[in-house]
């Protein structure tokens, strides 16, 4: 016989489910499907009916709709040749699409920083005007999320490159950016370029 310690209150203890809930109900259906038709098990609906825990019919229907609108499957629930890509890809299809299509219009380099930034929480740091104002300095004219994200890590990674890791400090706490979810976005980006 042993001992058990529990590294919580008794009253968070005694309030767990005994189980987890199973993975096919925590990921995204979407990319368990195009795993399914990637390694060629037959139709997504038959084989996911068959699993120990169902997912819901409509939740599969989801999926299905979902690729069909990325162009990852055909009408016939066959991988398309871009299905095919996405599939192997280690990354979410959605994102993979995007970074696959900046790629194929010239703006690859952008196309995986804000694919990385989307990875990640908000980088943006402080509410009320001085956010605002930030924000607005970074989005230009645009009034766009995703270009302020851009514009932030192209500012970032210039200051990176000119005065390491003092730079990166000062740069985000004068543009009130988190900087640990910057050099989250820097590595990530890093890796989706070698995607590309």
């Amino acid at each position: 016989s042993g001992c058990c310690f529990y590294l919580c209150s008794k009253a968070r203890y005694e309030h767990l489910d005994n189980y987890l809930l199973p993975e096919i109900f925590r990921t995204p259906l979407h990319e368990l499907a195009l795993a399914i038709k990637l390694l060629k098990l037959g139709n997504i609906k038959a084989f996911l009916s068959k699993a120990i825990e169902q997912p819901p019919m409509d939740a599969i229907a989801e999926a299905e709709f979902t690729l069909e609108q990325m162009q990852a499957i055909d009408e016939n629930d066959e991988l398309t040749p871009l299905g095919k890509i996405l599939a192997r890809l280690p990354i979410e299809p959605k994102i993979g699409k995007m970074i696959l299509l900046g790629c194929i219009f010239c703006v690859g380099d952008a196309a995986c920083t804000i694919a990385s930034a989307m990875s990640f929480p908000e980088p943006f740091l402080h509410d009320g005007k001085h956010l605002r104002h930030m924000h607005r300095n970074l989005a230009g004219n645009r009034f766009s999320d995703h270009v302020a994200l851009l514009n932030a890590f192209q500012q970032f990674e210039r200051e990176k490159n000119r005065n390491g890791e003092r730079g990166e400090m000062e740069f985000c706490d004068r543009k009130c950016l988190n900087l640990s979810t910057m050099r989250m976005t820097y590595e990530a980006r890093v890796y989706d370029l070698i995607l590309c």
